[in-house]
């Protein structure tokens, strides 16, 4: 009895202990999950806040773009028609007030007329007068005009020689070819544009709640470019009490002390800026303040009320034998298999005691059967077990024949469950397929294992099974499906896979160029020598593209005479001169046929290229391919470069 009451104290005492760590850990359980809700929920805004920004500076700089265009295509055509009336009015060229006159009529600001010589004689500026094409780097642009007549060109927007002010400029030559005419139009409505773009601006009219604060922060000075609090403008995010500009994009926020008060941050970067919404902290979590006392409350009633009725059940129900079968549990938990629980003191604990012996006796012959059944079966399948407390490992024979293990080095790391684990470590640290559980054992011979395991929060099962001959099947079937089996290169499907690859390395995807390739008279070889050795002239060629001094690229073989190239992280003139590589190449490649007749390999050839990041094959492929039909057009043997931009083919 005496046993009886210590047991219910100390069971009490014990409940009481873990009530209230559970009261305080679920307080503080929910309290953090309550702040993650609204750190998440604010950052949800706050990202809609900084893409609505973001979004309004994109449409800005787009419609920045149009007006330029717009204006560029308006300084040609004003160009032209000047072009237009001094030819047919040369009169006008001497009388100032006529070109005045003119300039007006056209809407331009100023109007020059300029000998084959590239020298200023006439217009509507005087003081401009002599000035040349080798006055200034500004009036410089214009000097190709003296060596091709067909040439239309328009200026972006720059200081000019003269006066370094902000002008645009267009020139074209008169169609009899006695005058270039060049006009030159203020930018007014682009600069005020440009104007309502700047970020002060934008946010001197954006709305926000109290408490926040929105700002842009410059990532190559780290200065706030512009906020909503005007005071912030201009000066170092840093010393403001921002992270730095490297630490500032954390997708989860971050905590900042601005002014004085403790701000929760939220920055999204878009390239140039950093776009941020920030808000202060009282007022981010002021309901939270509020709520934690009642749930504080409710918790603590709850867990009183459980306790009792715990308390009630232990008191009345279980008193004789718990400490027994907890003590025999341990050991068994502990790896020792070989204890016999005998537990009377309740007909359900004897139940209980009866069921654990049978589960560690079923467990002692789980290994024995498995290893007799796989043997039996000749199934490369073996399964090892271990749990948090054991000190060996358990593991069927056949795992030691799938680690190409000798006996005395598989028992010695079978009995030392840490040793086990660390050679295990080493197998997984070479994954073939790690979703799918298949790693590389060894390259000589290779061998492939599938090792799948199924554990809980004390007990690891894994199933080993022999999966080399399924992984070299696929990979065989793999190379098949995406290479050319004539060439060796790869195939559509092939290059379509390698440059999805490309695209998934977004470093890679910086300046690319497609060459488009047609071999040349492959028909006549065929019907003069025979498909076998019109063969030989496609290897010839694809060994010829295939070849050089850049791994840079992908090549293919995408029909039966066509191939593509595809060059990238090259700059436009670098991809240029190794085109021009293989075409010089070209010029001494030649197939010897299988009768000895040497003949030349002859290829036409289009390319277009892309700069900057990001690229759309497709395009590309359109681009070159047009090209090389402009090349096919001017003859066999030749590679062009497509001068359109790719884009518009889609």
């Amino acid at each position: 009895m005496t046993e009886n009451i210590s047991m219910k104290k100390m069971i009490t005492a014990r409940l009481l202990s873990v009530t209230l760590v559970a009261v305080f850990v679920i307080l503080v359980i929910n309290t953090a999950m309550q702040i993650n809700n609204i750190r998440w929920n604010y950052i949800r805004g706050a990202r809609l806040k900084t893409d609505q920004l973001e979004e309004m500076l994109a449409t800005n700089d787009a419609n920045l773009s149009v007006l330029k265009e717009l204006q560029r295509e308006a300084g040609i055509d004003r160009a032209k028609a000047a072009a237009y009336i001094v030819q047919h009015n040369p009169r006008i060229v001497d009388n100032l007030p006529e070109m005045e006159k003119v300039a007006s009529l056209l809407q331009v600001d100023e109007l020059h007329i300029i000998n084959d010589r590239g020298e200023i004689y006439s217009g509507t500026m005087p003081q401009y007068y002599g000035l040349s094409f080798d006055s200034g780097e500004q009036i410089r642009f214009f000097q190709p005009l003296l060596n091709d007549r067909s040439l239309v060109l328009s200026q972006d927007i720059v200081p000019n020689t003269a006066e370094n002010k902000l002008m645009q400029y267009s020139g074209v030559w008169q169609e009899d070819g006695k005058n270039i005419i060049q006009v030159g139009i203020e930018p007014r409505k682009i600069l005020a544009h440009q104007k309502l773009m700047e970020l002060p601006y934008l946010f001197s009219i954006l709305s926000y709640n109290e408490g926040e604060i929105q700002l842009a922060v410059d990532k190559a000075t780290g200065l706030i470019a512009g906020c909503t609090d005007t005071d912030l403008t201009g000066k170092p995010a840093v010393e403001v009490g921002f992270r730095t500009v490297e630490k500032m994009s954390d997708d989860g926020g971050f905590s900042a002390k601005i002014k004085g008060k403790r701000y929760f941050c939220y920055f999204e970067d878009t390239g140039d800026l950093l776009l941020g919404v920030v808000t202060d902290k009282k007022i981010l979590y002021e309901d939270l303040y509020s709520h934690i006392p009642v749930v504080a409350v409710y918790l603590l009633f709850i867990m009183l009320v459980l306790l009792y009725a715990v308390y009630f059940f232990i008191d009345r129900y279980i008193l004789r034998g718990i400490n027994e079968v907890i003590e025999n549990l341990s050991l068994i938990a502990a790896g020792n298999l070989d204890l016999i629980v005998d537990v009377v003191s309740l007909p359900e604990l004897k139940k209980l005691g009866d069921h654990i012996n049978s589960m560690v006796h079923s467990l002692l012959n789980n290994t024995d059967k498995l290893s007799k059944i796989f043997d039996m079966a000749n199934v490369m399948i073996g399964v090892y077990e271990y749990n948090s407390d054991m000190k060996r490992v358990r593991a069927t024979r056949k795992v030691q024949t799938l680690l190409m293990l000798d006996d005395r080095a598989f028992a010695e790391i079978t009995a030392d469950k840490k040793r086990f684990l660390e050679y295990m470590d080493g197998i997984f640290s070479q994954p073939y397929d790690r979703d799918r559980h298949i790693y590389r054992v060894s390259t000589n011979p290779v061998s492939y294992l599938e090792i799948m395991p199924f554990a809980d929060e004390r007990n690891t099962v894994c199933i080993v099974s022999d999966v080399t001959e399924r992984i070299l099947e696929k990979q065989k079937i793999e190379h098949d499906r995406d290479y050319d089996v004539l060439t060796g290169l790869l195939n559509r499907r092939g290059f379509a896979n390698a440059v999805e690859k490309l695209k998934e390395n977004g470093s890679a995807t910086k300046n690319i160029t497609v060459l488009f390739v047609d071999m040349d008279d492959l028909k006549r070889i065929n019907d003069t020598y025979g498909h076998a050795n019109g063969d030989i002239a496609i290897k010839v060629a694809a060994q010829m593209l295939d070849g050089g001094h850049t791994d840079h690229r992908i090549t293919a073989r995408i029909g039966g005479d066509e191939f593509i190239v595809l060059l990238y992280g090259y700059e436009p003139p670098e991809a240029e001169e190794i085109i021009r590589s293989v075409y010089r190449r070209l010029q001494n490649t030649t197939a010897t046929l299988t009768d000895g007749t040497v003949i030349p390999v002859g290829l036409s050839g289009g390319y277009a290229s892309h700069s900057g990041d990001g690229f759309d094959c497709d395009a590309l492929t359109k681009a070159a391919d047009a090209a090389l039909y402009e090349a096919k057009q001017g003859g066999k043997g030749i590679f062009k470069a497509y001068e359109k931009s790719p884009e518009k083919l889609l």
